[in-house]
């Protein structure tokens, strides 16, 4: 009896731990789609950031020779950044993150002033930030039904089409009764 009851009570306490799990995590994507919507170029921690100048090969003839206008931003420290968009920026492709030194390189140089430049790259990592980042919706209602019905359809058309080829093979064959 005392085991019975030891192994319910883990069971219990297992069951509580992952609904609070399940309510984290909950919490941890709306704080993350409320930092996600209101991410803009002003509100990117510049302390963050590493920016250089570098000469570029962009338009301006022999001005692109004398001066560094373009702009390189790096961010090598990402704890800014909420773990869930973190971990699809690092997993899912995000197009400026570098693998070999975990950080994120954003580049530009169209046009001939540096301050254009950087806000280019900023615009960049804002723009493609909220491209690469995707939340699972609860899908209504209504969606499933219709695509009951559509999967439902497909089937039937499937099987439809299963018994017309079986029939068109059933008619090739030689019908020895006849000779």
């Amino acid at each position: 009896m005392i085991i019975i009851r030891r192994e319910f009570y883990r069971f219990k306490i297992w069951s509580v731990v992952r609904q609070n799990s399940t309510n984290s995590k909950q919490s941890e994507e709306n704080a993350a789609k409320q930092w996600l919507s209101k991410l803009t170029t002003d509100v990117i921690p510049k302390k963050y950031l590493d920016i250089k100048f570098v000469r570029s090969s962009g338009p301006g003839g022999q001005k692109v020779n004398k001066t560094s206008s373009k702009a390189m931003i790096s961010i090598n420290n990402l704890q800014w950044i909420p773990p869930i968009v973190k971990s699809q920026l690092t997993n899912n492709g995000f197009r400026y993150f570098n693998k070999a030194n975990n950080s994120i390189n954003i580049a530009d140089d169209t046009s001939r002033s540096r301050v254009d430049n950087l806000q280019r790259c900023l615009e960049k990592f804002v723009k493609e930030v909220k491209i690469t980042v995707i939340f699972k919706n609860d899908v209504s209602h209504e969606d499933l039904k219709k695509w009951d019905k559509i999967r439902k359809q497909t089937n039937e058309r499937r099987l439809l089409d299963k018994s017309k080829h079986s029939k068109k093979k059933e008619n090739r064959k030689f019908n020895q009764d006849i000779w």
